[in-house]
């Protein structure tokens, strides 16, 4: 049996706050960019002759866990940032192998858990944005058809280069990448 904990996701926005995170405390992420979706991690496992490989990001994780275990942890501390815990969790993956004729853990139950998606999971690549659109767990909309969204809320870098919550609406045009504010 193997059992690996992992990041995933290091072209977006999140996740290069997450590599610079562990990278300013001399702890770099050794193999998140070999393998930087949970399919590749999985496949990482099979790679060595693993019979059986779940893999779930933390989000299908915790949705699976009984609703007493969910109410513990919710009654641990007071907590309303879910927006960046959920794009946090969904960017650690838990990944299970084992040996032929023994199953591994982590059957998701049903089909009630939606997928959490990650770009490179869909083949999407990131685009080299201008810093004050480069955000996460923020909305953006099509206003017209042609390129111009708008985003707004989120957490990124400010015009400083500080981070945080974003509370401007940003007008993106998709196909120059110019912004405004």
């Amino acid at each position: 049996l193997a059992v690996l904990y992992e990041q995933v996701g290091p072209t977006d926005g999140f996740g290069h706050v997450m590599l610079a995170h562990f990278e300013a405390r001399f702890s770099p992420l050794l193999t998140v960019r070999a393998y930087p979706t949970a399919s590749s991690q999985a496949e990482r496992l099979r790679r060595l002759g693993f019979g059986s490989v779940r893999c779930r990001d933390m989000v299908q994780f915790l949705q699976c866990q009984p609703e007493a275990e969910l109410q513990r942890l919710g009654n641990l501390e007071p907590f309303d940032e879910f927006e960046e815990w959920h794009l946090k969790c969904a960017h650690y993956v838990l990944v299970c192998g084992s040996s032929p004729g023994f199953e591994a853990p982590l059957e998701v139950q049903g089909d009630a858990h939606p997928e959490t998606v990650i770009a490179e999971d869909l083949g999407v690549e990131s685009l080299p944005l201008p810093p004050s659109a480069q955000r996460f767990g923020h909305c953006a909309c099509d206003l017209d058809g042609r390129g111009q969204v708008l985003l707004f809320g989120g957490c990124g870098p400010d015009q400083l280069g500080v981070h945080g919550r974003r509370a401007s609406l940003l007008l993106l045009d998709a196909e120059t990448l110019s912004s405004r504010e």
